[in-house]
């Protein structure tokens, strides 16, 4: 998966707005994961990992990672 493919499937299952995205490697540089910010519908900002190991994003609704716009 590339970062363009994630940044795709995050717009498509929230709606929202993609406002940017970046790359990380993690557990010890074995995994890369795709860090997508998206303005959802309802105005919070979140930060949706996507790990490429498995091409889903990770649960949206997790952890405190929105902001309110």
């Amino acid at each position: 998966m590339t970062l363009e493919q994630a940044v795709s499937k995050v717009q498509k299952e929230t709606g929202g707005k993609v406002l940017s995205a970046d790359t990380r490697l993690v557990e010890r540089g074995r995994i890369t994961e795709y860090r997508v910010k998206v303005l959802t519908l309802d105005g919070h900002v979140k930060v949706v990992p996507v790990r490429t190991e498995t091409a889903k994003p990770l649960d949206i609704g997790a952890g405190d990672n929105k902001e309110r716009h």
